[in-house]
């Protein structure tokens, strides 16, 4: 992208037991709300089973999915946040290059949210040692952290820098 932007990542790494500890509140969460309180009453009237909403039976599969690879892979999760600053010389501008950026993320397939409420402590993680402000973490495999940090490389690179190695 043609502008000024600046990248904020915050990783919180887990070991086995915290994942498997978050893993389990998310199955608890989806098992609470996977039927709404009406549909669970008219079926329970009705001598029925509640039909569960339809992303959320996915979601509790896909949590239990998650577990039994802890469990048998020992991968581990975290929690991450990845904020985008946007900067510009007028609001029109800024406004135009916060839509060049949802868009460019949005058609990589990946879920942009526009702070408003959160946008103070949004903005102060992207000061160093300011990071435990950041309120908004997305629970992720460290496969797909691995994936999307800038940094990953597989060339090692240069041992010496022309600046700092002297």
């Amino acid at each position: 992208l043609d502008m000024e932007l600046t990248i904020c990542q915050v990783v919180r790494y887990m070991n086995q037991v915290e994942s498997m500890k978050a893993i389990q509140q998310a199955i608890e969460y989806y098992n609470l709300t996977q039927y709404n309180l009406v549909t669970h009453a008219m079926a329970k009237a009705n001598g029925g089973q509640p039909e569960a909403k339809p992303g959320k039976a996915q979601l509790l599969a896909d949590c239990k999915h998650a577990q039994e690879r802890v469990g048998a892979e020992g991968l581990t999760y975290c929690y991450m946040a990845t904020t985008i600053f946007v900067g510009g010389a007028t609001r029109q501008e800024v406004k135009r290059n916060c839509d060049t950026v949802v868009t460019a993320l949005e058609n990589k397939k990946f879920n942009a949210t526009r702070e408003r409420l959160n946008v103070g402590p949004a903005f102060a993680a992207l000061q160093p040692g300011q990071w435990a402000t950041q309120s908004r973490y997305d629970l992720i495999s460290v496969e797909n952290v691995a994936d999307s940090y800038p940094l990953y490389t597989m060339d090692e690179g240069s041992r010496t820098h022309k600046y700092f190695s002297k």
